[in-house]
């Protein structure tokens, strides 16, 4: 297994902008870490890939820092416990359904033993409620200056699904379908080829923080369309083509720039 870096945060994520209100709208980026606990090292199988995190999220979408929009970025790998479940998220061996995988996103096993109650109990309390919470704080302070507040969850994956993203709104329930087609038609003004709610229709974060008041989207963007043109298989920390994420986070940019004239 590659060595993932060993990078101390006083918190296990960070908040950019927390104190700007200029947008109604905050930034989730919670499978953006890559970071590991020295126990579940540990506990991990000798030489296991820990693939399709989402990889350099932060990178490509480093403009929302200087743009002022408020911008919660994990620093916890999903391996170590996946804010993007429910806390009941408990069955079989598929990372899709449940809160701290014992296999990978490939299927392979992570653990010489399986992990104790108080393992997975510590991680919840660490890593995944606290995350949980400051979303909910950061919308609240700005239900503050706004009506209506947005949240926007970023993700991505690698494998071919025949476009460059994918926009989840948990099918027309978590954000008003106007607004909705209007984000699919910036994007492809872009270049970007849009595809709604298939086969990512949106997670946990996206179903479980959307209310009256706060508006909730989902966006998974292809690796192939932001790291390198290729094929992207049994890896972590994939080599960057410069150039395509400039390219891709130039279109990006302008998309929010459309994303907040109109909401405004």
């Amino acid at each position: 297994m590659t060595q993932l870096p060993v990078i101390l945060h006083q918190k296990p994520f960070t908040i950019y902008n927390q104190d700007q209100h200029l947008y109604p709208i905050v930034v989730s980026m919670p499978h953006s870490g890559t970071w590991l606990t020295q126990k579940m090292k540990d506990q991990l199988i000798q030489d296991v890939i820990l693939p399709n995190n989402d990889w350099y999220i932060p990178q490509v979408y480093h403009f929302l820092k200087a743009m002022k929009i408020t911008v919660i970025e994990n620093h916890i790998s999903r391996y170590v416990i996946d804010p993007n479940r429910s806390l009941q998220d408990c069955l079989n061996d598929s990372y899709k359904t449940n809160l701290i995988y014992t296999h990978t996103t490939l299927d392979d096993p992570m653990y010489l033993h399986p992990l104790s109650q108080d393992e997975i109990e510590q991680r919840i309390n660490l890593y995944y409620q606290p995350y949980h919470q400051a979303i909910k704080d950061a919308l609240s302070e700005k239900k503050k200056y706004f009506d209506h507040v947005y949240l926007i969850d970023l993700h991505s994956f690698g494998a071919d699904l025949g476009c460059d993203i994918i926009l989840g709104n948990r099918r027309q329930t978590t954000m008003n379908k106007t607004l909705f087609n209007f984000v699919h038609q910036e994007l492809e003004k872009q270049g970007l080829k849009v595809i709604d709610n298939e086969p990512f229709q949106g997670g946990y974060i996206t179903q479980s923080h959307a209310s009256q008041s706060v508006e909730t989207l989902q966006i998974e963007m292809r690796y192939k369309s932001y790291i390198a043109d290729r094929y992207f298989g049994k890896e972590e920390f994939p080599e960057i083509d410069q150039e395509l994420m400039q390219q891709t986070s130039l279109k990006l940019q302008q998309f929010f720039h459309s994303f907040i004239q109109y909401i405004q």
